[in-house]
């Protein structure tokens, strides 16, 4: 199956890590890849490196995503692939104007990863996405949503009949094998710096939506018998880096609470730490939950989208509503003294495996 993926950018988040684990498992399985990306790449974040060679990647490299519209119909007139998927939202909508001319023979296909409505914080803006999506959406031969919570959010946008949409969870769960003991303990050296007994790890991009500071005042709230002997390290960058360390430097936390930036390879943390947080306001799915499930590390998350399906509604993990570092604080103590079964953690991620959710994207490919 010859299949082009379009995507706005190749930066570091969630939803470009899942294109790079399918194309990656597709190409494994005998389909032909290609990778069109709308945007300049930004060298700091760009994921470009992950990309397997086989993949061919064209960058049209508009400084926004509507001044690609004329590339972009140019390649896909001239390829005519079997396959178009496109994520995100207008991404989605400029790939499937851009799909018409071909559109009688190719399949296009659109994902979404986001509770949009989230997003859309004017009239106008929900207006748009709503009117808009319903027009092109209903165009392509199928929609993508990442979780339930993703799913009901467009119909409740848009007014897309529910059989229009398809949940497929992200496929994150890779099956990487644990490091070694000797690379766990220089891990621990490495990356942790100082011997303290509870590790407390979250990883996000540094915006609004992801709440760190609420995170940081759970921090600040916990009893100091576990307060004086923890470190909580954030991974991530983004525009609320400035906010975050005042407030960090304003609660005394400077040698508590790190921020090394964003990583591309975040799994010897989750290997090293104790306990993974969560503190989102919405997550259309939650790739983060299932990469620290995977290695079997505990789980308190904010009770929101994906995450909550993830965990089914606590389940596989402590679940908090939103906003309250009071609640969060509480449930980061418990899920410390409390033993885990890391078994059943791992054994749920498996559910989000690359083969699982890449074999559930060719069969819906062919079904539609």
């Amino acid at each position: 199956m010859r299949i082009c993926i379009v995507l706005p950018s190749l930066m570091g988040g969630g939803a470009e890590i899942l294109y790079i684990n399918l194309i990656k498992y597709w190409i494994s399985k005998g389909h032909s890849l290609d990778l069109i990306v709308l945007t300049d790449l930004d060298d700091e974040t760009s994921i470009r490196d992950r990309l397997p060679s086989e993949c061919d990647v064209v960058e049209i490299g508009a400084k926004r995503i509507a001044t690609s519209i004329f590339s972009l119909i140019k390649i896909l007139f001239q390829k005519k692939y079997e396959i178009v998927l496109t994520a995100m939202w207008p991404a989605t909508i400029v790939t499937v104007i851009c799909s018409l001319p071909v559109i009688h023979k190719t399949k296009v296909f659109v994902s979404e990863h986001t509770i949009v409505s989230n997003y859309q914080n004017s009239f106008t803006s929900r207006k748009l996405h709503s009117i808009t999506s319903y027009i092109f959406y209903n165009m392509i031969n199928g929609i993508i949503a990442v979780s339930n919570a993703v799913r009901d959010d467009i119909i409740n946008a848009t007014r897309i009949k529910e059989e229009k949409i398809e949940v497929i969870y992200n496929a994150v769960a890779s099956g990487r094998s644990k490091p070694s003991k000797e690379q766990i303990e220089h891990y621990l050296k490495d990356l942790w710096k100082e011997d303290v007994k509870y590790k407390l790890l979250s990883v996000g991009s540094l915006k609004q939506e992801k709440d760190f500071i609420t995170l940081i005042n759970a921090f600040n709230l916990l009893p100091i018998n576990i307060k004086d002997n923890c470190i909580l390290i954030i991974l991530g960058e983004g525009p609320e880096r400035k906010n975050l360390e005042s407030l960090i430097h304003q609660r005394g936390l400077d040698k508590k609470i790190f921020l090394p930036g964003f990583k591309l390879d975040p799994y010897p943390w989750y290997c090293t730490a104790d306990l993974f947080v969560l503190s989102s306001k919405f997550e259309g799915f939650g790739n983060v939950i299932v990469e620290a499930m995977e290695v079997g590390l505990p789980i308190v998350s904010t009770s929101t989208g994906g995450p909550s399906e993830i965990l089914q509604e606590g389940v596989f993990g402590s679940l908090v509503q939103i906003n309250d570092p009071n609640k969060l604080s509480l449930s980061i103590q418990d899920m410390l003294n409390i033993k885990h079964d890391t078994n059943k953690l791992i054994k749920r991620a498996k559910d989000f495996s690359v083969s699982k959710i890449g074999d559930k994207y060719i069969k819906y490919f062919k079904a539609n």
